[in-house]
């Protein structure tokens, strides 16, 4: 709970604010007493920030997601489930033959 003086300007806490009666600094007895807002609810944070790729997976943030997503290579198109692709190494892409979604190739490592 804050209690400031009006006569000297002092802000101060105190827990109870019936045992405050005048201000420790000028002794006056005109206080102003206001509660303290309430302390807002902080939302919990993950420890490393998240990366979402072009299929709408989470990835992590390190050097070691950022390989493993671009070293795995997608055996199935994630639109529409098909497994037969186009492959055009020029553009270091794959086309879904199904639907014609363009993927990615997997880098080497």
């Amino acid at each position: 709970m804050k209690v400031r003086c009006k006569n000297c300007h002092l802000e101060f806490t105190a827990d109870d604010f019936r045992r405050v009666e005048q201000c420790p600094r000028c002794n006056s007895k005109s206080l102003d007493k206001t509660r303290d807002p309430p302390k807002p609810v902080e939302e919990k944070k993950d420890d490393a920030p998240k990366v979402y790729g072009a299929s709408g997976v989470i990835h992590g943030d390190t050097k070691a997601a950022w390989k493993s997503f671009h070293q795995s290579e997608q055996k199935l198109c994630p639109n529409c489930g098909g497994s037969e692709f186009l492959l055009d190494f020029k553009r270091k892409e794959k086309t879904c033959k199904k639907c014609g979604d363009v993927l990615p190739l997997a880098r080497r490592s």
